[in-house]
């Protein structure tokens, strides 16, 4: 277990086996997601995304869970379910612990996810040699088979996933701190430019 302290917190970073983790936990993390992604999400789908996979990294402060990272290891490819973070904690760089302690857990070429968040592309790239796509390239056409094994939904080089959820994850898509990401973000998923809200994702994979 990392342990992780500043002067006023302590946070513990935990890779845990899902089978183990208690169905107590249950709620706390639906509660975590559905505050991060939005109240449609069921315990029920919620659970299956943290139990049913292959590594699961939960974020302690005390005895409370304050944030989860959930994947499933594939031969090539480490494919991330989610990152959550307790809203009163973000900033702190919490996110880039969860992902640092996955990434030790798993010996893969490649690290992928799906999102609507350019956040998370920006925190897979600080991981990543190369991300694919980017505002000046595609996914290659080598790899799309690869990917296409974790990501069967339909998608092109662009990597954008058409109506990829029946509903925004969020209120309002997240601001990425590099305006040029934002517009691409916005642009490529084709949101609606005042609400920040689409049904479009990305899908994103990094080589290590």
């Amino acid at each position: 277990m990392l342990t992780l302290s500043s002067p006023t917190t302590n946070f513990q970073v935990e890779v845990v086996n899902p089978t183990t983790i208690s169905p107590e936990l249950s709620l706390p993390i639906t509660e975590l997601a559905r505050k991060s992604f939005g109240t449609h999400m069921s315990q029920q789908d919620v659970w299956s995304h943290v139990v049913d996979v292959d590594l699961t990294v939960l974020l302690w402060q005390g005895s409370q869970v304050k944030g989860f990272l959930s994947a499933n290891i594939y031969s090539e490819i480490l494919f991330i379910h989610g990152v959550v973070i307790d809203h009163n904690l973000k900033g702190l760089g919490l996110s880039k612990k969860l992902l640092s302690k996955a990434l030790e857990s798993a010996v893969t070429c490649y690290t992928a996810l799906t999102t609507q968040n350019p956040r998370m592309y920006q925190l897979l790239a600080s991981f990543s040699k190369v991300v694919y796509p980017s505002p000046t390239h595609g996914i290659p056409e080598g790899l799309l088979p690869t990917l296409k094994k974790v990501v069967t939904h339909e998608f092109a080089t662009d990597g954008v996933l058409k109506t990829y959820y029946p509903t925004c994850l969020y209120s309002s898509i997240p601001t990425a701190k590099s305006q040029e990401i934002d517009d691409w973000f916005l642009s490529s998923l084709d949101a609606n430019s005042q609400r920040r809200t689409t049904r479009n994702a990305f899908v994103f994979v990094g080589r290590r």
